[in-house]
């Protein structure tokens, strides 16, 4: 819409140009697109830590001898998540060792 209007206004062809849009925030809406982003960030920190600190209490748990129930109880998680956690895990380490071993 804008595009027709500014090739009938400049009688010149639609698509001989481009057209960008650029929002001007003010100060106060800028300030909230800054926190916000801010926040996204630290929560995506936060989520790596704690994805970080359940694979070694996991693997700490799993190593003392809990089955994968008994460390879902222990979590507040179901025992597919527990498996799912270790499991990738041992993946992880297992193509290692078999590169390591190549």
């Amino acid at each position: 819409m804008a595009r027709d209007a500014i090739a009938l206004m400049l009688d010149v062809a639609p698509n001989s140009f481009d057209v960008s849009v650029e929002p001007v925030l003010g100060s106060d809406a800028a300030e909230l697109v800054e926190q916000a982003l801010a926040g996204r960030l630290e929560a995506a920190r936060a989520a790596r830590r704690a994805s970080e600190q359940l694979r070694a209490v996991v693997d700490r748990l799993a190593s003392s001898g809990l089955t994968v129930r008994d460390i879902a109880h222990i979590l507040g998680l179901s025992h597919q998540r527990i498996a799912q956690v270790s499991g990738s895990r041992r993946t992880v380490a297992a193509v290692h060792s078999t590169v390591a071993a190549d």
